[in-house]
C-alpha cells in the first residue's frame, strides 16, 4: 500500500480546503507548511505538494520545502498541484513554469476553486484524485 502525504501553504484558503479534500479522498497524512514546515517524509512512498500562485509564483513556504528536501524528495512520487486564477492556456504556461522552477515534471493546474468550493464541486480535483487512485 503506498502511504501518501500531501503537503500545502496557503494564503487565501482555497489551496488549504483543496489539500484537505484530496487528503481525505487518499486517505493521506496532511500537513500545513505554515504550522509545521519539518517534515519526516521517510514512511511515504507519494508526497503531493499544494499551492496557491500569487503575482506569478508558488507560495515561499512552498519553495523553501522543496529546496530544503531534495533529498527526502529523491526516489518518491512527487506531484504538485496549483490553485490559481488564470484558466486553459494561461494557466497550463504557469503550471509548466512554475513546475519547472520547483523541479517537479507531475504537475496540474486547478482553476476557479473557490467558486467550485462555493458549490460543493471540484470536479477537476475529482478527476485528479481518480488519476492518483488508480497509479497507486
Amino acid at each position: 500500500m503506498t502511504e501518501t502525504v500531501v503537503i500545502y501553504a496557503s494564503k487565501l484558503g482555497s489551496t488549504g480546503k483543496t489539500a484537505h479534500y484530496i487528503a481525505e479522498e487518499l486517505g493521506a497524512d496532511i500537513f500545513d507548511l505554515k504550522e509545521q514546515s519539518i517534515i519526516d517524509l521517510s514512511r511515504f512512498d507519494r508526497v503531493i505538494i499544494g499551492t496557491g500562485i500569487y503575482g506569478g509564483k508558488p507560495n515561499k513556504l512552498v519553495v523553501s520545502f522543496i529546496q530544503h528536501n531534495k533529498g527526502q524528495l529523491d526516489g518518491r512520487k512527487v506531484g504538485l498541484f496549483l490553485c490559481c486564477a488564470f484558466r486553459d492556456d494561461e494557466a497550463a504556461a504557469q503550471c509548466e513554469k512554475v513546475s519547472k522552477e520547483l523541479g517537479i515534471g507531475d504537475a496540474v493546474f486547478f482553476s476557479g476553486v473557490r467558486k467550485q468550493l462555493r458549490k460543493g464541486q471540484l470536479p477537476g480535483v475529482d478527476s485528479y484524485i481518480s488519476k492518483l487512485k488508480i497509479v497507486g
